[in-house]
């Protein structure tokens, strides 16, 4: 191996290094600049973590946004003006019962989101990924609901089950339910009791067209 193939390959191994320490470097230094707060509002209270310092990054219209300001938890379509949420986000009733937990990532709900009643019962699981639903798993008595999503819309099938047995499936797209079309149950078997007409007719009975009779 030459000289100059040997000095390349050790300049190569030390920019991967570098890079990897830069990155290491720059995600931990975003890290240093989200804090925690902890405060009450409208009879709730809620644990959350916001970036401290503005980002710079193209925000999307059909997303929705959750900042903070003044106190205050703000939420948009398409845009914010305030301290991104970024990271864990908790809310608690009055007595100090968990109500909704889950995470932020740039002020847009990502990964798994859960929900409880008052009684510490969930009823409701989401599954997010940067600002988009993708499916929601919802508990109603003994009615178990899945609904699947596309860019933040029903779209596939909602079915409905009570004790593993199916109550219930409608096919949505695009936010819109749609008819499902139904095959006839005998629409691939010809009529038995109607006659070929292409065949000539005859006076003998052995050669007439008997019904098929249909078996189960």
């Amino acid at each position: 191996m030459s000289k100059n193939g040997f000095s390349g390959k050790i300049f190569n191994v030390f920019f991967v290094i570098g890079l990897c320490l830069f990155t290491a470097n720059t995600l931990y230094g975003q890290n240093a600049h989200t804090g925690s707060i902890v405060f009450d509002e409208d009879g709730f209270s809620f644990d959350i973590r916001v970036l401290y310092t503005p980002v710079e990054m193209k925000t999307l219209p059909k997303v929705n946004y959750s900042w903070y300001r003044n106190g205050s938890l703000k939420s948009t379509m398409g845009d914010y003006s305030g301290n991104l949420l970024h990271g864990k986000y908790e809310k608690f009733d009055s007595y100090g019962n968990l109500l909704v937990k889950g995470d932020f990532q740039y002020g847009v709900k990502n990964g798994q989101w859960k929900y409880w009643d008052s009684l510490g019962v969930i009823h409701t699981e989401e599954t997010w990924k940067k600002g988009f639903l993708l499916q929601r798993i919802s508990v109603d008595k003994d009615i178990i609901t899945l609904e699947p999503f596309k860019n933040n819309r029903l779209h596939g099938k909602v079915i409905k089950k009570r004790n593993d047995e199916l109550v219930s499936s409608l096919k949505y797209r695009k936010g819109e339910q749609k008819n499902e079309e139904r095959t006839p149950l005998f629409s691939g078997l010809k009529n038995p009791f109607r006659k070929n007409k292409n065949k000539n007719k005859t006076n003998d009975p052995e050669e007439e067209i008997h019904p098929i009779s249909m078996q189960n």
